[in-house]
């Protein structure tokens, strides 16, 4: 039987997740081009190439036996998993944000008719309902940040680690 391991094709984590199967041994036998399927140097170990939203999902229906994924995208999926370990790459928190010249600057000036845009409504229906609201909330898939702009949404919700920064965004509230 062989162990299938799931991790990102791309995104943040996606060379990090590589970088930790290679100095554990198992480093990919046609890494040089990238397939849905690699084999490694362990022939009863296969990786399979994955978006990483979509790791939990597989790791949850039996798809594959594990994954390497980020812990804001478990929760978000909400799948049954479980972490077995953090392997401390590829930190973010999610936070609410509001454009530079807009009046909301605080959690206090949340309403519960303002439009949220973000990629984790999971996540965000969760955080509103810690503050007492019921905001809309619209599911994009990228490019949250131009929402407000276009007239889609009040705020975003996007995540953030610690090399980048949301543009032109007073984030109000780091959760």
């Amino acid at each position: 039987m062989k162990l299938k391991i799931a991790v990102p094709s791309k995104g943040r984590i996606s060379n990090p997740s590589i970088d930790i199967l290679e100095k554990a041994g198992l480093g990919l036998k046609d890494n040089n081009n990238r397939q849905l399927i690699s084999k490694t140097h362990n022939k009863n170990i296969d990786i399979m190439f994955a978006r990483a939203s979509d790791i939990p999902e597989f790791v949850s229906d039996g798809i594959v036996d594990m994954g390497i994924s980020g812990v804001d995208l478990i929760k978000e999926s909400e799948s049954d998993v479980v972490e077995l370990l953090d392997l401390n790459f590829g930190q973010t928190k999610l936070v609410l944000a509001s454009p530079e010249e807009s009046e909301i600057n605080s959690v206090e000036d949340l309403t519960s008719d303002m439009t949220i845009a973000t990629e984790f409504p999971t996540l965000t229906k969760k955080y509103l309902k810690s503050h007492g609201l019921n905001s809309k909330i619209v599911k994009l898939s990228g490019s949250t940040e131009i929402a407000p702009f276009i007239g889609v949404a009040d705020l975003i919700t996007d995540l953030k680690n610690y090399r980048y920064d949301i543009g032109k965004y007073n984030c109000i509230d780091n959760k």
